[in-house]
């Protein structure tokens, strides 16, 4: 069972106020998701991106089964696109566009955030969003869970990196010619030990 289910139900309500829907479109502008484009969403949680968007091909990973059956009655076309499995477990296609939104990727096991390189198609992109320094979830102020999560492994994907309010995104691009994009040194360290564990840090608003 994930700590997501016990929140799913209000999960959106975290994230109804105008402050938090004018930084959705912020992003989206950001990502500039286009038609055709193929996506995986690593976290898709309850189907933010379907608010913004609708992708003909769409897989929509998360590790909260009831994360998911929200999503599914928000979009009934998605339901069939989604997949109850953490990241690190996932086996199946890659798309033209990987995104982990809102700080999605460092739930993910440091040592297997070079995957999503690997999948994403030759000619595609990735967009993935990690917690900033020092920041904590909105969920572990909101509640009283204390989700796990790592800090640092933004380290650990090649790419641009920016700065977007409490996050720090990376951008990287696989070459046509190659299925995969070439790993930085960081990459080659030890990278579950490289990134540290946060699960307790208190809640930083801004």
């Amino acid at each position: 069972m994930s700590a997501y289910d016990q929140i799913a139900d209000i999960y959106d309500q975290l994230f109804s106020d105008d402050k938090s829907l004018q930084e959705n479109c912020e992003l989206f502008d950001l990502l500039n998701w286009k038609s055709g484009e193929t996506v995986l969403d690593i976290g898709c949680g309850t189907g933010l991106f379907w608010e913004y968007n609708t992708p003909e091909i769409y897989i929509g990973l998360d590790p909260s089964d009831r994360m998911l059956a929200n999503f599914a009655a928000k979009f009934p076309q998605a339901e069939g696109c989604l997949k109850h499995c953490k990241f690190e477990d996932y086996v199946g296609a890659g798309a033209d566009l990987v995104i982990a939104l809102f700080g999605a990727a460092s739930y993910i096991r440091p040592s297997a955030v070079s995957k999503i390189a690997k999948l994403t198609n030759p000619g595609g992109r990735y967009f993935v969003m990690f917690f900033g320094p020092g920041y904590s979830p909105v969920v572990n102020g909101a509640t009283n869970l204390s989700i796990k999560h790592f800090m640092g492994s933004e380290a650990l994907l090649p790419g641009k990196q920016t700065v977007f309010n409490n996050y720090t995104i990376v951008t990287g691009a696989v070459s046509a010619q190659n299925a995969q994009t070439e790993p930085d040194s960081a990459a080659q360290t030890d990278p579950d030990n490289a990134a540290q564990t946060e699960p307790d840090k208190p809640a930083n608003f801004i």
